[in-house]
């Protein structure tokens, strides 16, 4: 019987959002310790615990012991305190068990803390430093993990998801399980090998322009048993750390020249087209005329600069405002995250007309401040549904306590906690069809498209001033390597 530790630390940190993701912030989104609780959530579920059960559970040989998951919504830096207690909980699963024969992580890899900027390559290393050399150590990463010589140099494989919108989570989760038992089981031998690119990607959607035919080349090189993984990861430049930036990882079964040329011929691939990578967004008039002219909805506006998966405030009103200038109807908004109006509507009631500030109060000096208004409060709800959508399938979200606000002819879900409105339960949660509307206006960048598209008439990409800005060049970036695309021609 062979003994696999498993656990997820997940956290994409934007180092310009105001505050601390501690334990509380974790507890928000999934904040589970022990295997009992972890398998209770996670079970049956299209993420990469539940791949983790999935494959492993069913090998007699294997004994996989879930230790906690935990991942806070996209947002400031990661206290420090619960990095240590994560830490601490892993190397004690792994100090009382007779022996461990590998380690398997869900992890991000763009997360910062307080001490570090670098929190899954330190994690990793202090796994490596208690285990030696020789126990396999493979993690799962998001596609905009911002790879390290840390994280490298201390994992026996990093697996990152293909797709943005992330609807291959469970996949790559399988694809992670597998090499961690050929490995465990000495089945196969993994090398890992990456080229890094003096690049900063910026949010790019895999299904459409020219990333599309270097994802199907990393992926045939993988179908056709060249390498056991091909992995392209965009970064993430709102974590603003030295080693940020693109980079392709490259699995091999005991070839590390294999591996190596594998790399060095997907980056190359990318840098030819970097170019053509950039992305066109429309300004908030612009779009909204565009969506008032359209004949048939839904229309769906991204507010994408605020989206709360880039770690932004999720509480900008300046798209919000300039649907009420221009007289939009038939429209719903979701959604606007203002806990202090949440409790406004909830002591008014349903049916109450109630004055507000709303939204713009978290970083007014950017989103320009709250927008004062008269709302009628249409419903009260407490936030909690399971995503029936492509990403993050079958995972129950929280939203905490929700209002549905009418401002004349706009609805507005008003929520407590930061979480990306990128499934449609999030309307239905609040009894609204939504493929019955003529414009949908979304707080998310591009996870939303998944699920959306199903009921889009038209998708438009707004840009408003916001923390999760699209293009790199629209922040005050301090500590990345020097000279980097596109901020050095």
């Amino acid at each position: 019987m062979r003994t696999i530790i498993c656990g997820q630390f997940k956290q994409e940190t934007n180092r310009y959002t105001p505050g601390l993701s501690d334990e509380n912030v974790y507890r928000e989104r999934e904040c589970f310790w022990g295997e009992e609780a972890v398998r209770e959530h996670f079970i049956g579920t299209k993420v990469e615990l539940g791949a983790f059960f999935d494959q492993l559970d069913a090998c007699e040989e294997c004994r996989l012991v879930p230790v906690m998951a935990l991942n806070a919504s996209p947002g400031p830096v990661t206290a420090q305190t619960v990095w240590d207690l994560v830490a601490n909980r892993l190397l004690e699963a792994i100090d009382t068990q007779q022996r461990v024969d590998g380690v398997l992580l869900a992890l991000h890899g763009a997360m910062v803390t307080e001490e570090m900027e670098d929190g899954e390559g330190e994690l990793l290393l202090r796994l490596r430093q208690r285990l030696g050399p020789d126990v396999p150590i493979v993690a799962t990463l998001d596609l905009h993990a911002n790879v390290t010589e840390r994280m490298m140099e201390n994992a026996t494989a990093l697996i990152s998801c293909d797709y943005y919108p992330h609807t291959d989570f469970y996949e790559t989760g399988l694809r992670a399980a597998r090499i961690l038992w050929q490995a465990a089981t000495g089945a196969a031998k993994p090398v890992m090998a990456w080229k890094k690119l003096p690049m900063l990607f910026p949010f790019v959607i895999t299904d459409m322009g020219p990333i599309v035919p270097l994802l199907k080349k990393a992926q045939a090189l993988r179908e056709n048993g060249t390498l056991m993984s091909a992995s392209i990861c965009h970064g993430f430049f709102h974590s603003d750390i030295y080693e940020m930036g693109a980079a392709v990882l490259t699995v091999a079964d005991g070839e590390r020249v294999t591996a190596q040329k594998g790399a060095e011929e997907l980056a190359q691939s990318i840098w030819s087209v970097r170019e053509a990578l950039m992305r066109k967004f429309y300004s908030p008039k612009e779009a909204v005329k565009l969506a008032m002219e359209a004949e048939t909805g839904p229309v769906v506006l991204a507010d994408v600069a605020d989206n709360p998966g880039s770690g932004a405030t999720m509480d900008s009103v300046v798209l919000l405002r300039q649907l009420l200038d221009m007289g939009a109807v038939d429209v719903v908004f979701a959604a606007i995250c203002d806990p202090q109006v949440v409790q406004q509507a909830k002591r008014a009631g349903v049916g109450a007309a109630v004055q507000v500030q709303l939204g713009g109060k978290q970083a007014p000096e950017i989103t320009g401040g709250p927008l004062c208004c008269t709302v009628v409060v249409e419903k009260l709800t407490d936030g909690r549904f399971r995503n029936q959508g492509p990403v993050f399938r079958g995972v129950l979200v929280n939203f905490g306590e929700c209002a549905l606000l009418r401002i004349g002819g706009i609805q507005v879900i008003v929520c407590t906690n930061h979480a990306q409105p990128c499934d449609l339960g999030i309307y239905y949660h609040c009894g609204i069809n939504p493929a019955e509307k003529k414009i949908l206006a979304v707080k998310s960048a591009v996870h939303f498209r998944a699920h959306y598209k199903t009921i889009a008439k038209q998708i438009i990409d707004v840009e408003t001033p916001a923390l999760g800005c699209m293009r790199p060049q629209m922040l005050p970036l301090a500590h990345c390597k020097r000279p980097i695309y596109p901020l050095d021609a």
